[in-house]
């Protein structure tokens, strides 16, 4: 104690089993960090009923069961909890499952979430390691509602790897199509992000129409090549008299057989859809034009 090595003195008594003597060290110089450690190893040397004794006497039953589990020493953490707090059981269920978790013991930690009463989060954890076929078990078996968690994840990886249809697929089987066209949006496939909106989302296919005109607006998408783009985009998703307009606004003179083009399209366009479209007819359209 001259030297100030109260931790070699309280060592001295743990190894020769004098506790009483140790935790009087430990509580006259460590300081309440050194009095809780010494009493923690106190009654893991005793463990059972005796271990719950001496941790009720000192008040330290949650501190230990607590730094049990933070330390991953979870047979004594369930052994105090069972004997003394069984309302703490679940929580070290889940802090064991995230330990396996990190080593890479998945079936293990998939029991030790569903014994936390967690089985969402072990659907996550094959989620996160593109496990689908364990995910969805799981999903399936013990939360129902994380099935479709399970489909979002496998549409993102297929949008990841530009299988747009079937991950298009799984969002719709998941009753996602609003990730859809979100993850279209994305893909800058704004084409299908209207045609998944119009058919899944009407009440917000103009706000969508708003979106994609100032975000062509602001890349300067409206040259020739840019309005034909989107009058595309607009004949694809059934827009079209959007479509028309935008092959109204071509001009580029020199290049009389491309207006031809967009004048015969939107005649066409005219001709079938004139009852749903704009309503020009071939005369407004040359006024226009002019």
């Amino acid at each position: 104690m001259e030297a100030e090595e109260w931790k070699a003195v309280v060592h001295m008594y743990r190894v020769h089993d004098m506790w009483e003597d140790a935790y009087r060290v430990a509580k006259n110089h460590g300081g309440a960090g050194g009095q809780k450690q010494v009493a923690y190893l106190w009654a893991r040397s005793l463990g059972g009923e005796a271990a719950v004794k001496l941790l009720n006497k000192f008040g330290l039953l949650e501190y230990a069961i607590e730094s049990a589990a933070n330390k991953f020493s979870f047979d004594f953490a369930f052994d105090l909890a069972r004997l003394s707090c069984k309302e703490k059981i679940p929580e070290i269920h889940l802090k064991h499952a995230i330990y396996l978790e990190d080593e890479a013991r998945f079936p293990e930690a998939e029991v030790e979430f569903i014994k936390a009463g967690k089985p969402k989060e072990a659907v996550f954890m094959y989620v996160h390691n593109k496990d689908w076929a364990n995910a969805q078990r799981v999903a399936e078996s013990h939360d129902p509602e994380s099935v479709s968690e399970v489909l979002v994840g496998q549409a993102k990886l297929c949008f990841e790897q530009k299988d747009f249809q079937k991950a298009e697929a799984f969002l719709l089987r998941a009753q996602r199509p609003e990730l859809a066209v979100k993850f279209y949006k994305d893909a800058d496939m704004w084409s299908d992000a209207m045609r998944i909106c119009k058919e899944y989302l009407p009440s917000k296919l103009s706000i969508l129409q708003e979106e994609y005109e100032r975000v062509t607006s602001k890349k300067g998408g409206r040259g020739v090549e840019g309005l034909l783009e989107q009058a595309k985009e607009w004949e694809q998703s059934g827009e079209y008299s959007r479509a028309v307009d935008c092959y109204l606004k071509v001009k580029d003179d020199p290049n009389v057989t491309l207006m031809e083009k967009c004048w015969m399209k939107v005649e066409v366009r005219l001709n079938i859809f004139s009852a749903a479209t704009s309503g020009l007819n071939t005369a407004q359209i040359l006024v226009h034009v002019v």
